[in-house]
């Protein structure tokens, strides 16, 4: 398999878990947090990877993306801890990821 194949549909499960599990965390279901881990293994592990292997140029955005992804972390400690601060991390990652993809 092509890894230039697996690596888009990596991001986008990850992405959908991500969501569902911030849907079940407002919800107020029990496994959301597992489900919100579930999405960030592959979708932080590709950025990782796009920052290591990419391209010189694009190293500089990858970065920023990479960070993007360790606010997301932070927001999980967040959900964790049931704390409500957790909102602030996710609004902060996603202004970060729309700034990117306009910039790309």
């Amino acid at each position: 398999m092509n890894i230039n194949k697996t690596l888009p549909v990596l991001n986008y499960i990850g992405m959908i878990l991500i969501l569902a599990g911030i849907l079940l965390h407002l919800a107020a279901i029990e496994y959301a947090l597992i489900i919100y881990v579930a999405g960030l293994i592959p979708w932080i592990s590709i950025r990782f990877y796009n920052r290591i292997k990419g391209e010189k140029e694009l190293r500089h955005k990858n970065s920023i993306l990479l960070f993007s992804g360790s606010l997301m972390l932070i927001a999980g400690v967040g959900i964790y801890l049931d704390e409500s601060w957790w909102i602030v991390f996710i609004a902060a990652s996603s202004v970060l990821d729309i700034y990117m993809s306009f910039r790309l």
